[in-house]
């Protein structure tokens, strides 16, 4: 799964990045803004990842990609610090983590981080 990071200068961007999206039958899963030096930085998963790369691009964006890795988590107190705890043991440095949605006793959680493939492989070694 991969994350949609774009930096836009105010509302009418986000108008207009959405627009250009759903003209194109591009359907948002996930959407997160954050105020970041006074710009606007769009963090997105999109149900069509390549051609959200290509519209995006075509209406003069700068979308950066970057890969998620989803996991399924106990969703109990605790849970997702033994997950850092082992990152952290491994060295590798975690950008973000967004919680996706719960279903029975988990939570499902992706993860991006500077190394995700040793990341991958310490997440799902219990697996």
């Amino acid at each position: 799964m991969n994350n949609l990071r774009i930096l836009v200068e105010n509302e009418w961007d986000i108008e207009r990045l959405t627009s250009v999206l759903g003209s194109s039958r591009v359907n948002i899963e996930s959407l997160n803004i954050e105020m970041l030096a006074g710009q606007l930085l769009v963090v997105m998963t999109v149900d069509l990842y390549d051609l959200a790369m290509h519209v995006l691009n075509d209406a003069g964006f700068a979308p950066i990609s970057e890969d998620i890795i989803v996991i399924d988590i106990p969703d109990k107190p605790g849970a997702l610090a033994g997950i850092m705890h082992r990152l952290n043991e491994a060295n590798v440095h975690v950008h973000s983590i967004r919680h996706l949605h719960r279903h029975d006793d988990q939570a499902v959680i992706g993860i991006c981080a500077d190394s995700p493939n040793i990341a991958r492989k310490i997440l799902h070694e219990d697996r």
